[in-house]
């Protein structure tokens, strides 16, 4: 098994050479060029988002727990209070509204604590969005400022 995942890997390697001249021209850091070369471009699980009205409270449980969790940081575009929950090559995203017309807050309002939604990691934001569009999804806005880059949210009833 392992001499053939060598075997593949060398073969990405040499199929991919443009991952490595960005890397050597510094436009991309070793590690994401080597999440490029193993994910194929491929939408990648990033984390889950659960909404919560008290987010010291639901950090508090999760640290319980022993896990590893975030300082609590301010994300003023999407209108949250966020924490994050490490949990080996993925994340929880707890959310807590910062006032009562954000979307979380109507989100919390109606259906109460629970997933919020599931966010991908993609290479490419501009084609991942054609893609979806042309795969019948609906796009929320446009994309905006989160926690930690440039977001864009997919209607769940797409």
């Amino acid at each position: 098994m392992r001499l053939y995942a060598y075997d593949l890997l060398e073969k990405s390697l040499s199929e991919r050479r443009d991952l490595e001249k960005e890397v050597v021209n510094g436009r991309l850091s070793p590690q994401e060029a080597a999440r490029r070369l193993l994910n194929a471009g491929k939408p990648r699980l990033d984390h889950v988002a659960i909404a919560v009205k008290n987010l010291d409270s639901a950090v508090e449980k999760f640290r319980r727990l022993g896990l590893r969790v975030s300082e609590p940081m301010i994300v003023e575009e999407q209108g949250v209070k966020i924490a994050m929950v490490w949990l080996g090559n993925t994340r929880i995203e707890l959310l807590e509204p910062l006032n009562p017309g954000s979307t979380v807050a109507r989100f919390l309002e109606s259906r109460g604590e629970g997933i919020h939604h599931i966010a991908l990691e993609v290479d490419d934001l501009d084609e991942f969005i054609k893609t979806a569009k042309g795969s019948g999804l609906v796009i929320i806005g446009g994309p905006s400022k989160g926690a930690e880059g440039v977001v864009v949210f997919i209607h769940p009833r797409a």
